[in-house]
């Protein structure tokens, strides 16, 4: 699941890498570009986090042909869902970007970049719901794989469609393109082929509908939820705006570090539906707790290490994407920072999943809501106005780490709930 997950990252890392050869201005219009993609892709990966939690239980408690049925009924519904965002997205490219305080001089970075990836984005959708009903099978290794060779590609691309034939940042969004077209042919065929989860047959109106509304009372939510962060990113990416281009700049490619530090609570935070939906659909009720409590202990061990480890080499990972000074320092800072938090962070998304996983995912979107616009988008503002770039920093390492706390103290309340069904 870590290798998967890092495979979606090398997206981002290749990308930043490369488009930050272009100067300042491209890499900070990828500092806007990167949460409003988010957006778009968290649609499609909560309703992969929704699906699973369903398709997990079903397939704990063998009911392998109706699970085969909500998979195919699924990926169906996302490819409407995302579509109509991104045909939506689209069409509002220069008016999104300008209302999020965009310079002008980044517009032109931004057009060329998203025209290209609003379609590519299409392909993009089966591999990421169809891996979570891989996933739910109890085969983390294959999509792993797939989406890592992806990855691997994307950055193999990049240098030749920029450079090599002079497409620039469009070369970008295209080599992404490709190698998403990739992800997706081998995507069904090993749905189709290999595992059967694809039932091309037309279920009828009625079956087709009841399948929609089970996977949109769960999927939504999830997917809002998903969706919260990257929303929160783009506000805050509009706060740095106000204190010039060179920390726009330096968020943009920190964030993309910060994503790739994060794999492992992601991975932890994206297999809870599956392996507690698993165990708790086979009535294992203390086996889905310990898978909790492990994955708990994991995060904070880890990220423990994770902080000791940037702490001496922000400085260098920062030049590594820029050469400008402003920018270099303020990367720095905040991957000394930001870091604090990291373990406490993972902890709240493993709530989160742990809240769908129980089957309340308006829980979980009302515990995204009150962590994103109770904690942290207050806490941005009030640092924004005390300390300028620095308080929006320490604004969100305080308050993601302050509710992470209280996520913890909830989680164990709820696995104490779980043991106590045995």
């Amino acid at each position: 699941m870590v290798l998967g997950i890092l495979g979606i990252m090398l997206f981002f890392l290749a990308d930043s890498w490369f488009i930050a050869l272009l100067g300042t201005e491209a890499l900070a219009a990828m500092s806007f570009i990167m949460p409003v993609s988010f957006i778009v892709t968290s649609l499609a990966m909560g309703m992969g986090v929704g699906m699973s939690a369903i398709v997990g239980r079903m397939l704990g408690a063998q009911e392998t042909q109706y699970a085969r049925r909500f998979i195919s009924d699924s990926l169906l519904l996302t490819v409407v869902l995302v579509g109509a965002l991104a045909t939506m997205g689209y069409l509002s490219i220069d008016w999104l970007f300008l209302s999020l305080g965009a310079e002008a001089s980044i517009m032109p970075y931004i057009t060329e970049y998203m025209q290209i990836w609003y379609i590519g984005v299409l392909f993009l959708v089966i591999p990421m719901v169809g891996n979570a009903a891989i996933r739910a099978s109890g085969n983390m290794r294959l999509p792993a794989t797939v989406m890592l060779i992806s990855g691997a590609l994307n950055a193999i691309l990049d240098p030749i469609f920029m450079f090599s034939l002079g497409l620039g940042i469009k070369g970008a969004a295209l080599a992404s393109a490709v190698a998403w077209v990739l992800t997706f042919v081998v995507s069904i065929r090993v749905l189709h082929v290999k595992l059967h989860f694809i039932d091309w047959r037309w279920p009828g109106l009625s079956a087709l509908l009841t399948n929609w509304g089970t996977m949109l009372k769960m999927g939504i939510p999830s997917a809002a939820s998903q969706m919260l962060n990257p929303i929160a990113q783009t506000i805050i990416v509009s706060v740095l705006a106000n204190f010039g281009l060179f920390g726009v700049a330096a968020l943009g490619f920190a964030m993309r570090v910060e994503s790739v530090v994060l794999i492992v609570g992601m991975a932890l935070s994206t297999i809870v539906p599956t392996v507690f939906g698993q165990n708790y659909g086979a009535k294992q009720w203390h086996r889905a707790s310990h898978s909790i409590r492990y994955s708990l202990k994991l995060a904070l061990i880890f990220y423990l290490g994770i902080y000791f480890l940037l702490w001496p080499t922000a400085p260098y990972i920062a030049r590594f994407f820029s050469e400008q000074q402003e920018v270099i320092e303020i990367a720095t800072s905040y991957l000394r920072i930001l870091p604090l938090s990291y373990a406490l962070l993972s902890i709240s998304s493993i709530t989160s999943s742990l809240l769908t996983a129980l089957h309340r995912p308006i829980s979980s979107l009302l515990f995204n809501i009150v962590r994103l616009f109770g904690f942290v988008i207050p806490a941005v503002y009030f640092g924004a106005q005390w300390a300028g770039v620095m308080g929006v920093f320490w604004g969100l390492c305080l308050s993601t780490g302050i509710f992470g706390l209280g996520a913890y103290v909830y989680t164990l309340r709820l696995l104490r709930q779980v043991e106590g069904a045995a």
